[in-house]
């Protein structure tokens, strides 16, 4: 069961949070186009920084439960 929600969210959830961030490009360029430009200079090194902590801790969480037992 849990795998057919998986396959029938999947594709769509991805779609959908992409369509929400053009979406809000496009507002922040109709109203501060200066500001989204910063916005979407910044945005993948702040992705870049995000993804790296994420495998740290993930490799520093199971590293903790090896040692718990």
């Amino acid at each position: 069961n849990m795998e057919r929600i998986h396959e029938g969210i999947g594709d769509k959830l991805g779609l959908l949070i992409r369509g929400g961030t053009m979406l809000l490009i496009v507002i922040a360029f109709a109203y501060q186009w200066r500001l989204a430009l910063l916005m979407l200079g910044v945005a993948p090194s702040t992705c870049i920084v995000l993804s790296l902590m994420a495998r740290k801790m993930g490799a520093s969480i199971m590293a903790e439960m090896g040692s718990v037992g």
